[in-house]
């Protein structure tokens, strides 16, 4: 069978532990030759886990082991949005007041 066989009479044997990438991004196990995979199981907070979560085969030979073979993987941002409100009101009597117009700005610099 081909790709990342997790199940079954013969599956893919895991490598480790499970793996949490750094401040760099990056997971990074040494490994003799062979076909490798990867799976993301976890989603940095605030992303969705890429479909299919599975990359590779990276393949390992003599001619690229001392650089080894890397994968880039992009997750997509969890869209999540919600509201903001602002209420004008009387100061005297509490009262809503119509006709007020306001504009909403983000803080996108710092």
């Amino acid at each position: 069978m081909t790709g990342l066989q997790t199940t079954g009479v013969t599956p893919d044997t895991q490598v480790g532990a499970s793996c949490t990438t750094g401040a760099d991004g990056e997971c990074t196990r040494t490994v003799d030759l062979g076909s490798y995979y990867w799976r993301e199981t976890a989603a940095p907070p605030g992303y969705e886990l890429p479909d299919p979560a599975v990359f590779g085969p990276l393949v390992l030979t003599e001619e690229d082991a001392s650089e080894g073979v890397t994968v880039t993987v992009e997750d997509v941002r969890t869209a999540v949005s919600g509201s903001v409100t602002v209420v004008k009101e009387d100061s005297a009597t509490g009262d809503v007041l119509a006709g007020a117009v306001f504009e909403l700005w983000e803080e996108t610099n710092g």
